[in-house]
């Protein structure tokens, strides 16, 4: 067999090997059973309350003061943005995606407000701040409900 004969074959050998692999990983799967709706809650919250004890720590500010908002948000939108992403690559079962998508596009929007009021604090305008704030509010309950469909216990 010549040069390039020996190069087909080997090619051909390494296409047809890794095809069969991946006919076998496809078959068989990572060989652990998919995740039910009760053990992705389960690990969900329980990386939920480990950032839930963080923010325990952190008091609430006097929302009429920008120094107090700024320094009690700066502290607590680090950690929320934590808690959300921890929960975020746990994959949820088919069963809740659609809720747990719904969760997230809210969490997002409740995150962003509250970059908004952290923005407006720190740049001290009460002006702002005050309906960002509102603004924020509407958009945490929203989240809050959305987690509540999903059964997540934070």
């Amino acid at each position: 067999m010549n040069r390039r004969a020996t190069l087909l074959l080997a090619l051909g050998l390494v296409v047809v090997t890794g095809a069969a692999a991946a006919v076998v990983v496809v078959a068989v799967g990572t060989g652990r059973a998919p995740v039910t709706p009760a053990r992705y809650l389960a690990r969900a919250s329980a990386a939920c309350r480990v950032y839930a004890r963080k923010l325990d720590q952190i008091p609430p500010p006097n929302p009429g003061s920008t120094e107090d908002v700024a320094a009690s948000v700066g502290r607590a939108l680090p950690i929320l943005e934590q808690q959300a992403a921890a929960v975020r690559k746990i994959r949820p079962p088919h069963a809740l995606e659609d809720r747990v998508r719904a969760f997230f596009e809210r969490t997002d929007r409740s995150l962003g407000a509250l970059r908004s009021v952290l923005e407006a604090a720190r740049r001290n305008d009460a002006k702002a701040m005050g309906p960002r704030l509102g603004s924020w509010f509407e958009a945490s309950d929203a989240a809050q409900t959305a987690s509540k469909r999903v059964g997540y216990q934070c």
